[in-house]
């Protein structure tokens, strides 16, 4: 076992240094900023049919196109989270918090912490990944089914009709917390920094920038209808793109004693990629490819489909998992998952055997007439 796992990581040695001489570690900033000022220009587009139109169908595209360019702002500014939009560390956080907090009232610092500290070394690491536990009002997995009471075990077993309807809330879920956590931090003189202080600034910012100056011009009811009709429909889209890559029960979930050590069977185990079109994968700035991201962190998203294919070669050669589905059966996969909560594997051999044995990949032959040339 330890003689295989050190041929992989002899593997991945390999395509990492193959990764860098085709050049796809190198930042694209001014593709990934082009990207964003178009995310901006829909989100501010929006605003302005909900400000200018009087029709409430008008209103409601509004609401909706400017949800999916603040939907954009946050995964491009993913990007900038993982120092990989530019060389330049102090470009990458200034887009982060223009991003998360100013953009999105969502911190910067809380980000760091649960998203990239946390969740990229451990997906779906059982009590370690706060992502993966959502209780007690949802459970992905089984143990805490089996733990809970006989009126949650009732609720646990009809939750999946609940999720649309939850979904509603995960917006003001997501920035109650980061508040509370920042808020938290700069009330610890141990763990204040001025990291904290920025984010806080950002997060006020947020407010002055979408809530107050426009009511200075335009009538408050409205201006508060169109911040909190946003802020509870953007859950959808963020549901759409972030659930696929974990939630569905082909990507396995673990205990902290299953062998994490073992990183490339862990990551490919727990994530799953989904595909999509031009436009999908604009929107999600490259999360499609979640496999790809969680193995090459640091890799600019419009990199990432070029890389995609490399990835994949090598997950067939090590014999380690690599799913992919069309993007509506991943987000199928994803609801389903809380009708049919998944086990926790205590192994992770086990936990790898299963993963390569569950669902279908994305059809090799049109993957790669659609591939994109790559960069020499």
């Amino acid at each position: 076992m330890a003689t295989a796992n050190t041929s992989r990581v002899a593997a991945f040695a390999r395509l990492r240094a193959e990764v860098r001489a085709r050049g796809l570690d190198q930042p694209a900033p001014w593709h990934v900023i082009a990207e964003l000022a178009f995310h901006v220009a829909v989100a501010v587009s929006g605003a302005v049919i909900y400000f200018k139109s009087e029709l409430v169908v008008l209103r409601l595209l509004g609401m909706v196109v400017t949800t999916l360019g603040a939907t954009g702002v946050g995964t491009n500014t993913h990007t900038s989270s993982h120092q990989a939009t530019s060389d330049k560390r102090w470009l990458n956080e200034l887009l982060l918090y223009f991003g998360f907090p100013l953009f999105l009232q969502l911190s910067a610092t809380s980000w760091k912490h649960t998203h990239i500290t946390m969740h990229h070394a451990n997906p779906n690491v059982d009590g370690v990944d706060g992502d993966a536990d959502l209780t007690p009002w949802l459970t992905l997995t089984e143990p805490p089914i089996a733990r809970a009471p006989r009126h949650m075990r009732f609720y646990y077993k009809h939750q999946w009709l609940l999720v649309p309807f939850m979904i509603f809330m995960d917006g003001y879920l997501r920035q109650f917390e980061h508040w509370h956590r920042v808020i938290g931090a700069l009330s610890d003189r141990q763990r204040r920094s001025k990291a904290h202080v920025y984010d806080a600034l950002a997060l006020c910012g947020h407010w002055v920038v979408w809530v107050i100056l426009p009511s200075l011009f335009l009538p408050v009811s409205q201006v508060l209808v169109f911040h909190f009709g946003r802020l509870f429909m953007i859950g959808y889209p963020l549901f759409c793109i972030l659930a696929p890559g974990h939630m569905p029960v082909e990507a396995v979930a673990t205990t902290p004693d299953a062998g994490g050590a073992d990183f490339l069977r862990l990551q490919t185990a727990a994530t799953v990629d989904f595909y999509t079109n031009w436009y999908g994968r604009l929107l999600t700035s490259g999360l499609g490819y979640q496999l790809e991201h969680h193995l090459f962190p640091r890799v600019s998203h419009v990199r990432l489909r070029t890389l995609s294919f490399m990835v994949r070669d090598f997950c067939e050669r090590e014999g380690l998992p690599y799913r992919s589905f069309g993007w509506p059966t991943a987000i199928w996969k994803s609801w389903m998952a809380f009708k049919h909560p998944k086990p926790v594997f205590d192994s992770l051999e086990e936990a790898a055997i299963h993963a390569v044995g569950r669902g279908v990949p994305a059809p090799r032959q049109a993957a790669v007439s659609n591939m994109t040339p790559r960069i020499q």
